[in-house]
């Protein structure tokens, strides 16, 4: 499957509606975790936010970092996607 990546939520947006995308995922962790990507192991508070969207056999994905949850799911919904959250938290 081919994928397409940004950081930028509003490019992620703009793309999605190009494709045709009517549902977002929201993957979100807010836990005391290893931070990812790092040379050497460090632990603290993780608070990260990820959009993923599917289309026509090609994943969107927007590693939005620390953005506050709550203001992309409002700011997708206004755009008029469907928002599915999901916690990718490992401790529960």
């Amino acid at each position: 499957m081919a994928s397409w990546e940004t950081s930028d939520p509003a490019v992620f947006i703009d793309e999605a509606h190009r494709r045709g995308v009517v549902l977002v995922i929201v993957a979100w962790q807010d836990e005391w975790g290893q931070v990812p990507d790092q040379a050497a192991v460090e632990y603290r508070h993780l608070r990260l936010v990820a959009l993923v969207a599917y289309a026509a056999g090609t994943v969107l994905r927007c590693t939005a970092g620390d953005s506050d949850r709550a203001t992309l799911v409002a700011r997708l919904r206004s755009a008029g996607f469907t928002v599915e959250e999901r916690a990718r938290n490992l401790v529960r």
